[in-house]
């Protein structure tokens, strides 16, 4: 279970490009990602000591640690982030220096590069799974009857076969999945203090 989580944490992970940006953000920095995250959903992760959540021009609750919201229209200023929830549709905003990272869908086409980055991680981990599993199948049928011509004429001992069948198999779940997740863009904020 331990090796699962791990794969799809590297998924995950791997259909994601990251960048870096320094906090307090250069007007120009403002105006671009205004314009990249214009009509997108985003995944707004922010964290600070009570950092306050506004409605409007009055607090409306607080966060202790990490506070993580689907958000449409993300607009940045020099001091703020506000945003419609994804749900409710209710206007939000936070203070700039509590973001820690925007993560969206990536313009383009980010089902298709996510298709073939699935396809990707299911060749690199499928193919030495399935020839080591064609390879233990070919000794045991030479154990069992003798290494006879039932060995060498019976396709499913093939190694060749099970490594290619694995990999095709891995190929098109991967594949599936990475179209699902899609290939994301996310921002890091860091402190430049």
């Amino acid at each position: 279970m331990r090796y699962a989580n791990m794969a799809l944490c590297l998924f995950f992970v791997s259909c994601t490009t990251t960048r870096e940006a320094k906090l307090p953000l250069a007007e120009e920095e403002i105006r671009a990602l205004n314009d990249e995250l214009r009509d997108r959903e985003v995944s707004i992760n922010a964290t600070g000591p009570r950092a306050p959540v506004y409605e409007g021009p009055a607090a409306e609750d607080g966060f202790d640690d990490r506070y993580n919201v689907v958000g449409r229209g993300l607009l940045l200023d020099s001091q703020t982030a506000s945003w419609s929830d994804a749900r409710t549709g209710q206007k939000k905003a936070l203070p700039l220096a509590t973001l820690k990272s925007l993560t969206w869908l990536s313009r383009g086409h980010p089902r298709v590069v996510g298709f073939f980055q699935g396809a990707a991680l299911g060749l690199i981990g499928a193919l030495p799974a399935g020839l080591a599993v064609a390879g233990a199948s070919q000794r045991g049928c030479q154990s069992y009857f003798g290494g006879g011509p039932d060995c060498r004429r019976s396709p499913s001992f093939d190694p060749t076969l099970g490594g290619i069948g694995g990999a095709l198999a891995a190929v098109l779940i991967g594949g599936a999945f990475g179209a699902i997740v899609g290939h994301h863009d996310e921002i890091e904020f860091t402190s430049s203090r």
